[in-house]
């Protein structure tokens, strides 16, 4: 990369708990390994019409470098049942 470069590293989910913050958004995180649960996550908050963040990358198709990596974000704010 050309100089200047200015780079650094932040914690899971710390740069989306300051957005947050500084937006006075409420924030709620949870975490599972389970598919029903997390679906439940979602689909909760969804019925309540609240946004729902997800991250990760290791599931996305055009992500060639299947790995566990917390730097991708994705809102979702509704679905269907198909």
């Amino acid at each position: 990369m050309d100089f200047p470069f200015i780079g650094g590293r932040i914690k899971t989910d710390k740069l989306t708990e300051n957005i947050c913050r500084n937006l006075n958004l409420e924030l709620a995180l949870k975490e599972t390994s389970s598919w029903t649960k997390a679906w439940k996550n979602i689909e909760t908050p969804l019925s309540e019409v609240k946004a729902v963040g997800l991250m990760g990358c290791y599931h996305l198709d055009y992500f060639t470098n299947q790995i566990h990596f917390a730097g991708h974000y994705v809102t979702i704010y509704g679905y269907d049942d198909e």
